[in-house]
């Protein structure tokens, strides 16, 4: 057994193979672990997985066409003050951005990151508790950020959380938790990469 936690996990297929990410323990700052598994349910890594960042919570992860795409909240200046980072693993378990990919930095608290692909480009949503509002970003096949500033994709009164997205063949679909009315609701858009 491993002695110690593991939550908050995601899951992606790409193809041949089963990726699983997690929020892991094992270390003094919460990181962010992963591991293959393959079709038949057999894992392709150690037991425990292997590190892709020393410090995260709360990951998501998609596959892009050619590699796997983690995004999580990175609690390195502490966890009132969380960056939206990732990076893109290969089917070897290779992590490819090291340092990660900067996605959302500054001093603003930014949580809980949904992520989905389509064809070469990763969408991210994620919460920003200061304003209590949906921002994203995209990024390339190649890692590439390809906004600068994050946009906003909800601006409404209240709290609004816990993205979730989808896609189809030529557009996206992010819903999520919605204060706007009082009590929370699920709303959603449409996002065109």
């Amino acid at each position: 057994s491993i002695p110690f936690d593991q939550f908050d996990p995601a899951v992606a297929w790409g193809g041949t193979q089963y990726f699983v990410t997690w929020t892991d323990l094992r270390t003094p700052t919460a990181g962010i672990y992963g591991t293959r598994i393959d079709a038949n349910g057999a894992l392709l890594d150690t037991a425990g997985g292997f590190a892709i960042s020393a410090t995260g919570e709360r990951p998501a992860v998609a596959y892009n066409g050619a590699h796997f795409f983690v995004a999580w909240g990175d609690v390195s200046k502490g966890f009132l003050d969380a960056d939206i980072r990732g990076a893109r693993v290969d089917a070897l378990g290779h992590v490819l951005d090291s340092p990660a990919i900067a996605i959302a930095t500054g001093t603003t608290n930014d949580l809980s990151p949904a992520v989905d692909a389509l064809a070469s480009t990763v969408l991210l949503v994620w919460h920003r508790t200061g304003d209590g509002n949906l921002y994203g970003a995209r990024v390339a096949q190649d890692g590439t950020l390809l906004d600068s500033s994050a946009f906003a994709v909800s601006t409404a009164v209240g709290a609004q959380d816990w993205p979730a997205i989808a896609h189809d063949d030529t557009q996206f679909f992010v819903a999520w938790n919605d204060a706007r009315n009082g009590p929370f609701q699920i709303y959603g858009t449409r996002l065109i990469p």
